[in-house]
């Protein structure tokens, strides 16, 4: 269905031009559209999965251009774009997911999801024992009611797995923006890129210049990484121009809700520059300045689970396996075969200011504390789900072709080699776990496919910590320096603890680490790395009372001024 209908309306569009609107070209599409997100809720093999997406890919990209086209009301014209834009983003990630048909989603009963998981490999004809065509019809109603329980009993899975309707205007507005604060949302076609700005007032759809955006951005990151201030100085200008100047008279506000696509992904808009100038002056001239920024997996993404907040849990966990010398030997003595020895982990770059900045979070959320050999996969899923931030001080390893893979690295458990052991922590993994958090933070990232090749494990990594109970995550794009990250993070959680929002806390660190750099610390590379994924609002149930000796000086303080007055 869906190949057909794009050929049929690419014909169309070739031969007869002029001979059908673009309201109906889109119907046509409807039915192709409709299709893709139904297969996304079955479990497909790899090999399907790829066809799905080159059909997606395809038909969506026709589907953008043609919305782009339509002519009468723009904010009409704006909000179908939209639409379509995050049905796409929803379809692609949906995809994905469904591959790992062993997923224990939090809080669906198994007995649910192998019925649902035998009903749909039936019908599309998976099953070994295929079911007769008399049986189909009653197989169908089957999965017809099965569906409405799983919608009304448990809606957070629903809307992961099937839940293909996006949100509105209005329902954005309503949720994510305030007065003079924007959404930006980016789409690459094969013909262009498009930018939606969406304020409470108005939106607005532009095409912006796509033709050689993936050299500048590949640019501008290798000036980044090899820490090279002209290069660097360039190339930010350069992307300023293209991506946020066309724009800027729609960005006023302070707050900049960004959803990026292809390329993008891999950008962090902070580090860009709106005039030419030297490194003396970049600091004044940087997004960062202007802009507190977020980043959304999509917007629809971004309400819902911005609706499914349940109660936060209290205080903070703070982990840090610190990768010392002797946590390796450890292992090394717990794991007596050599040959079984994880050469990764051994490998790993010690992480001493992560140490650090864990026991700064002990004392200003009263975190519960797993540092060395006690920051292991078993304690996290032990003590996670209790807590309101999630602190882990440790590298994360992306994995570009298989983001469901990308992995934090934690203590090893012994020479144990269960899944629960072996100091992995997967993004697939992480979506059976039961959160309780507002917000995680991922301090360091060393990427498995180059440094800046992260975009898709940093979204996944995102998604799964969202749907597991986390809508917000703070994490690197890329491998980023232990110490200068570390001070950001301090400032970041004491931000925190004074009740600012989390993208303006991660601006207001990273602004007065700027301040205080001198020479190469004012490159991005120091700073530039951390992004905010998710709900940017201020966290509410972390901070648990005060910590014990800021109670006993006040008792003390107390105890002195009721002497005094007494003696007077």
């Amino acid at each position: 269905v869906t190949d057909a209908v794009y050929w049929q309306v690419v014909l169309l569009r070739h031969e007869h031009p002029d001979s059908l609107s673009p309201d109906q070209q889109l119907e046509l599409l409807r039915p192709g559209m409709q299709s893709l997100a139904r297969n996304k809720g079955a479990l497909l093999d790899e090999g399907s999965r790829l066809v799905l997406v080159g059909s997606q890919e395809r038909l969506f990209d026709l589907a953008l251009e043609i919305a782009s086209e339509a002519e009468g009301n723009a904010q009409v014209r704006a909000e179908r774009f939209f639409q379509l834009a995050e049905m796409d983003r929803a379809i692609l990630l949906k995809s994905r997911l469904n591959t790992f048909s062993s997923l224990r989603f939090t809080g669906v009963p198994d007995t649910l999801l192998r019925r649902e998981a035998m009903l749909l490999k039936t019908l599309k004809g998976e099953a070994e024992d295929e079911a007769p065509l008399h049986d189909r019809q009653g197989m169908e109603e089957d999965l017809h009611e099965l569906m409405a329980t799983l919608e009304r009993d448990h809606p957070a899975y629903f809307a992961l797995r099937y839940g293909e309707r996006p949100v509105t205007f209005a329902q954005v507005r309503e949720a994510l923006l305030t007065t003079g604060n924007a959404l930006l949302e980016f789409a690459f076609t094969d013909t262009g890129l498009h930018a939606l700005v969406l304020r409470t007032d108005t939106a607005l759809l532009l095409r912006l210049p796509a033709r050689g955006l993936q050299e500048d951005v590949d640019r501008l990151n290798r000036a980044v990484a090899d820490r090279l201030a002209a290069p660097y100085l360039e190339a930010a200008h350069r992307l300023y121009r293209r991506l946020l100047a066309p724009l800027a008279p729609w960005l006023g506000g302070r707050e900049l809700l960004i959803v990026p696509d292809g390329p993008l992904h891999r950008l962090n808009m902070e580090v860009l520059l709106d005039a030419p100038c030297t490194m003396e002056e970049a600091r004044d001239h940087l997004l960062l300045r202007r802009h507190a920024v977020g980043y959304l997996l999509s917007a629809t993404t971004a309400v819902q689970f911005h609706g499914l907040g349940g109660t936060a849990g209290k205080g903070a966990l703070a982990l840090a396996p610190g990768f010392s010398d002797q946590l390796k030997d450890q292992y090394r003595q717990a794991q007596a075969d050599s040959s079984r020895w994880d050469r990764d982990f051994l490998s790993l770059v010690r992480q001493p200011f992560m140490l650090r900045t864990a026991r700064h979070v002990g004392e200003l959320f009263r975190a519960r504390l797993l540092m060395a050999g006690e920051a292991t996969e078993a304690r996290f899923r032990e003590e996670a789900g209790r807590h309101g931030i999630l602190h882990l001080g440790t590298h994360a390893e992306m994995n570009g072709s298989d983001p469901l893979y990308s992995r934090l690295v934690l203590s090893k458990d012994g020479a144990s080699l269960e899944p629960d052991a072996d100091g992995y922590l997967h993004a697939y993994e992480i979506y059976e776990m039961q959160l309780r958090a507002e917000l995680a933070v991922l301090s360091a990232c060393e990427t498995g496919a180059g440094n800046f090749e992260a975009g898709e494990g940093v979204r996944s990594l995102a998604h799964s910590f969202a749907y597991a109970g986390c809508p917000s995550l703070v994490m690197a794009l890329w491998q980023v320096d232990e110490k200068s990250t570390a001070e950001i993070l301090d400032r970041f959680y004491e931000g925190l603890a004074d009740g600012l929002p989390k993208h303006e806390a991660l601006r207001r660190a990273k602004l007065d680490f700027l301040d205080r750099a001198a020479g190469e610390l004012a490159l991005p590379y120091y700073w530039g790395g951390l992004v905010l994924v998710g709900d940017v609002t201020p966290v509410e149930g972390a901070r648990e009372g005060l910590p014990g000796w800021t109670w006993m000086v006040l008792v003390l303080v107390a105890v002195l001024l009721v002497y005094r007055f007494a003696r007077r």
